[in-house]
């Protein structure tokens, strides 16, 4: 979710779990010849080989990608960030065919927004007061909890299939606070020309975003408006989505206030896509500042420094396949 580009044939046959040979019920065939497999129970995509078993990282026995949620989390009111659940919409349209991009995995909510959610919970003052946008936001987990953290101010972005639901869910978990849904120009009336934050500011808007088409969401925004952090969850797994989603990245953190950071949410499926994403963002002028690693006590490696500036949820700790990566603009860009 979050840039449209060409799909790719599917097979919609065959179902997981059925006797005889073991064919996935939907695929996909990425640039480095890789198999991704969706099942259908669980809503999940896992990488697979020709005999359709999950491949494993190197050397480790373990499998690349978590065969099944880590994070149960319910969404009828249960789950909940400050004492206020998190109330989702209904699921966006399913599309067939060709009108899907990748699967359309906005429909899903996957591991990382529950971690980054929780481990924003976990550390509010991150958020708080602060202007916030979340890219690729599927089903809107991660920026609604901002929302609920106190953020000045929350949009919520990705491609048109999945803004009704985005409203919906705006609506159903911001209560009285207002909710605001493009153009951008009616929807950010009311940010002050100096872009500092306002009582009469939406707290909450949702908004269309094609990583491969960034300008077209900026262009229609205040010139003035600034953001502080970039938030995004589960956005890195293909190939064909790494260099518009660092552009993306890049293009919003330029437009945004001095140290704005985009805070990534990420679980290794495929090793070289992960590095694929790294490598991209460094070509687009992205520092990886720090990152928090599940899996440890807190997140932080002796050898890495700094250390992070969040920690994770005691209750929602991640594996160790999960982390969340902290991007800044380089001092000086990369030249053309």
């Amino acid at each position: 979710s979050g840039v449209c580009l060409p799909a790719t044939a599917e097979n919609k046959n065959a179902k997981l779990g059925e006797s005889g040979p073991a064919v996935p019920g939907r695929t996909h065939r990425t640039k480095d010849g890789s198999t991704l497999v969706y099942d259908e129970a669980t809503h999940t995509w896992r990488q697979c080989s020709a005999s359709d078993s999950t491949i494993a990282l190197a050397g480790s026995g373990a499998p690349l990608a978590l065969e099944w949620k880590q994070f149960l989390a319910e969404f009828d009111g249960t789950f909940a960030i400050a004492g206020r659940p998190i109330l989702l919409g209904g699921e966006p349209s399913q599309r067939f065919g060709g009108d899907q991009e990748h699967g359309d995995t906005g429909r899903s909510v996957w591991d990382g927004a529950v971690a980054l959610a929780k481990a924003l919970e976990a550390n509010p003052g991150f958020v708080c007061g602060r202007r916030v946008i979340e890219l690729g936001a599927g089903r809107g987990v991660v920026g609604l909890s901002a929302a609920l953290l106190g953020a000045q101010n929350v949009v919520l972005t990705d491609l048109a299939y999945c803004l009704g639901a985005l409203r919906q869910a705006a609506d159903r978990t911001c209560g009285e606070r207002p909710t605001r849904v493009g153009p951008a120009a009616e929807a950010t009336a009311a940010i002050p020309e100096d872009g500092a934050p306002s009582d009469t500011t939406p707290i909450t808007e949702v908004a269309e975003l094609d990583w491969s088409k960034p300008q077209d969401f900026l262009s229609g925004r205040p010139p003035s408006e600034r953001f502080d952090i970039v938030l995004a969850a589960d956005v890195v797994w293909l190939d064909d989505l790494v260099d518009p989603l660092a552009r993306a990245i890049a293009a919003v953190l330029a437009r945004s206030r001095t140290g704005a950071e985009a805070v990534v949410a990420h679980q290794t499926r495929a090793l070289r896509t992960e590095e694929a994403f790294l490598a991209a963002a460094s070509s687009h002028g992205l520092d990886l500042a720090w990152t928090l690693h599940g899996g440890e006590a807190d997140g932080h490696q002796a050898s890495a420094s700094p250390a992070p500036p969040i920690q994770w949820h005691p209750n929602f700790r991640p594996d160790p396949r999960l982390k969340i990566w902290g991007l800044r603009l380089a001092a000086t860009p990369p030249q053309d």
